[in-house]
């Protein structure tokens, strides 16, 4: 009996393991990894058969769910998951998370887009400004 608890205390720990293991061997920023690892890390609990351990399996998986389930929605992990060419897009799940990254990545790429004319227009302010100073400090 204690042989087999531990075993299953082993099982269940063991996603939880693999992750941190491979979050500290990166070399990179690994913002683009927490959303994937997040959903391995459920996945593998979901499927580890525990006849001794249940409360245990349910307390991790409650746990993960309540401290790390708004990273799915988070715009930083977001963008960063999608960007990195290892996920894209691949560990989307539904149509309903489907459109809210796509919505996401819209409305980051707008902002982007909007900082940009932003700054350029203010360029354009200060250069017609100098210009005009120039051109007319030289009419006198």
């Amino acid at each position: 009996m204690d042989y087999a608890v531990l075993t299953e205390v082993c099982k269940l720990l063991s996603p939880f393991a693999d992750v941190t293991m491979r979050l500290e061997a990166e070399d990179t920023p690994t913002s683009s990894v927490v959303i994937p690892a997040v959903i391995g890390i459920i996945s593998k609990l979901a499927k580890t058969t525990t006849p001794h351990c249940t409360s245990l399996k349910t307390g991790l998986t409650v746990s993960l769910e309540k401290r790390l389930g708004t990273i799915r929605t988070d715009p930083h992990y977001i963008i960063s998951t999608v960007l990195d060419p290892r996920f894209k897009m691949k560990w989307i799940d539904g149509q309903t998370e489907d459109a809210r990254v796509r919505l996401v990545m819209t409305e980051s790429i707008e902002t982007q887009l909007r900082q940009q004319a932003s700054h350029a227009s203010k360029f354009l302010t200060v250069w017609c400004l100098l210009t005009t100073a120039t051109t007319s400090s030289y009419e006198i």
